[in-house]
């Protein structure tokens, strides 16, 4: 029979360093304008996000700001309303139909 090995305290410390920067890294990529691509309003104004740990701050395309919540890895939820981030890691899928993609 074979013994497991057990990471030890610096191999644990890593693989939380490694786990604990994830989200935040996927924060900064959504952090930035977007392009409305549908269901969007006429007007000149770009779509923003701006996450700051789990705080999300959204712009509309009227620029309308409303504070709202980011939840890891793939969640927004700002406008009374949520997105959801495609694979891609560049368009959100709000509930409503409307779809933004990353400048």
């Amino acid at each position: 029979m074979r013994a497991t090995r057990r990471p030890g305290p610096r191999a644990l410390a890593a693989l939380l360093g490694i786990l604990a920067s994830a989200p935040a890294a996927f924060a900064d990529a959504l952090t930035g304008d977007y392009v409305c691509s549908f269901g969007c309003r006429a007007t000149d104004a770009p779509p923003r996000i701006e996450i700051e740990a789990g705080l999300a701050r959204c712009w509309n395309e009227i620029g309308g700001l409303f504070v709202g919540e980011f939840h890891p890895p793939d969640e927004i939820v700002c406008f009374r309303k949520t997105g959801r981030v495609d694979p891609d890691g560049r368009t959100i899928r709000w509930s409503d139909g409307v779809i933004w993609i990353r400048h």
